[in-house]
């Protein structure tokens, strides 16, 4: 009866032996499965941050082109409406010695007229403007000024139009 007990405890550890060598094997077998795919999983987020500072750096170079472009193009533009602002003031000044000249122009041809009448005698003096013909821009612009412009593609003295 010992013996008997003892052989059966004997068959119960064997057989409790073989089932915890078996849960190891396959827990072993599962460990190792789980390492292989956490594994590729770390090597396939390790692959993307590379591309990504890739990605980050190729477009951290672009915005520095395109910021060093945008200063470029502030620059020309201020550079341009500053020129713009003292050739408008230049015009605007240019306009006002016109006038000056039409309306002085205007005056002294009265002042002919009525010096012409008195002498005379009251006979009225007919005096005619002349005809303005086409504008030729090679006759009459600044030199200067359209310099300026043909440098800026503005004005280009070949295709202006002469009459």
């Amino acid at each position: 009866r010992f013996r008997d007990k003892l052989e059966m405890i004997v068959a119960e550890l064997l057989s409790e032996k073989q089932h915890a060598e078996w849960l190891l094997s396959t827990t072993r077998s599962e460990c190792t499965k789980q390492i292989a795919e956490l594994d590729t999983q770390i090597q396939t987020m390790d692959s993307k941050k590379s591309d990504g500072a890739r990605i980050e750096a190729a477009a951290s170079s672009r915005k520095s082109e395109a910021q060093g472009a945008i200063a470029s193009i502030e620059r020309e533009g201020r550079k341009l409406l500053s020129t713009f602002k003292r050739q408008s003031a230049d015009c605007r000044s240019e306009l006002k010695n016109l006038r000056n000249t039409v309306c002085g122009s205007k005056k002294l041809k009265q002042e002919v007229i009525t010096i012409e009448a008195k002498q005379r005698k009251g006979a009225r003096l007919e005096i005619n403007d002349c005809s303005v013909g086409a504008w030729r821009p090679q006759e009459c612009m600044n030199t200067k000024v359209a310099q300026q412009l043909e440098k800026q593609g503005i004005y280009n003295p070949q295709k202006a139009v002469t009459a």
